[in-house]
């Protein structure tokens, strides 16, 4: 099971979004900001923004905010018919003239070229799995997180959006990490609470062999509580 992070509620009166027409998503598509988080806020809220909107960002700091809800409709991944008609992409030839926003689950990141830092990367893949376990909850429908089912901005707009979501983007290792199912989530607080336990032990000893063992140990806590690991 996944465990639980905070998500945080951004959408207003002005986010864009549409019913899903009865159509059940299960594909997830990953997006770059080319801006930051508070650029990004302030856009999906505008009300002189009447061209797109996402379900999701996620910060570089970790953080995640919503601004549609799931059940709806996001404004991020349409095409004209003629596009639709034309794609290669075998999901959109799995659903002929049809809307892939009415399918799909959008994930912007906050950044330039999809390099994302390792906190966000951690909330991108526990984001992914709680999408897709909301999904099943929500109606029923599981699928597998792999190429077919998650694929980049770029994958569904080859002509428009070529760079989305950048060509730093970590898919090697998004993919293996979503291969290993839901991995326990440590809590930030409780793992800098056992990084200054730990301290103690590693300042008693005063060895190097201890001090270079501390270090590792402390930036795999991070790693697993989604912070940056330090140097």
């Amino acid at each position: 099971m996944t465990t639980e992070r905070d998500i945080v509620w951004m959408g207003n009166e002005y986010t864009n979004s549409n019913d899903r027409q009865g159509i059940v998503p299960y594909v997830i598509v990953n997006h770059i900001s080319a801006g930051t988080m508070s650029s990004m806020d302030n856009w999906f809220r505008s009300p002189n923004n009447d061209m797109s909107s996402a379900h999701f960002g996620v910060a570089r700091d970790g953080s995640i905010h919503q601004y549609v809800d799931i059940r709806r409709m996001a404004w991020a991944n349409g095409l004209a018919a003629k596009d639709i008609a034309a794609s290669n992409l075998p999901v959109i030839q799995d659903n002929p003239g049809i809307n892939p926003n009415l399918y799909s689950v959008s994930i912007e990141h906050e950044g330039m070229d999809g390099d994302l830092t390792e906190a966000q990367f951690v909330a991108s893949v526990w984001l992914h799995k709680y999408i897709r376990n909301d999904i099943s909850e929500l109606w029923g429908r599981q699928f597998e997180l792999d190429r077919y089912h998650v694929i980049g901005h770029f994958m569904v707009n080859p002509t428009g959006k070529p760079l989305c979501p950048g060509p730093k983007f970590p898919w090697d290792r998004l993919f293996d990490e979503l291969a290993k199912g839901d991995d326990y989530m440590l809590a930030a607080d409780d793992a800098n609470a056992i990084i200054a336990f730990l301290a103690a032990a590693h300042e008693a000893t005063g060895s190097d062999e201890a001090r270079t063992e501390f270090h590792r140990l402390a930036n795999e806590l991070r790693k697993a509580s989604g912070q940056e690991v330090q140097q």
